[in-house]
């Protein structure tokens, strides 16, 4: 085939049913866009007990917070991931005085997957009151045998 034939030939393959071309790459282009920025989150909202964290001789006085519900989004896999794990929701309270307070529940206690991020905590806050323990001693002064 001489370079004219070539020429000719390249050609038509753009000259021949053009709008039918224009169409389908109009559609592949739009398929595309969909595919890749049509992903959204998926929001799960997870029950999580709560753990809180005292120093020593110490304990919390009031009735308090056991579980709290985490609104997350993110991936579905990574969600997947998030729901099958056990890991509760930690409040440090190492650093609290003895008494009332009010602590929120911030979404840096909740340990989440890579891409997951937390919406929400309910509750955001919790009421607690800490004191000190009071350690009975067991004296054998005076027990009968």
């Amino acid at each position: 085939m001489s370079s004219r034939r070539w020429r000719i030939w390249f050609l038509d393959l753009f000259r021949e049913n053009w709008l039918y071309k224009i169409v389908a790459l109009i559609v592949a282009a739009a398929v595309w866009a969909t595919t890749i920025y049509g992903q959204k989150d998926t929001i799960m909202i997870k029950t999580l007990n709560v753990e809180y964290i005292l120093r020593p001789q110490y304990i919390i006085a009031n009735n308090y917070l056991r579980t709290a519900q985490v609104k997350v989004a993110g991936p579905h896999e990574a969600l997947r991931t998030f729901a099958m794990s056990a890991s509760p929701l930690v409040i440090n309270l190492a650093s609290q005085k003895v008494g009332e307070d009010v602590i929120p529940l911030l979404a840096s206690n909740v340990e989440v997957p890579l891409g997951v991020k937390v919406l929400s905590i309910r509750p955001n806050f919790i009421k607690i009151r800490i004191r000190k323990a009071h350690v009975r001693s067991h004296s054998t002064k005076g027990a009968v045998r």
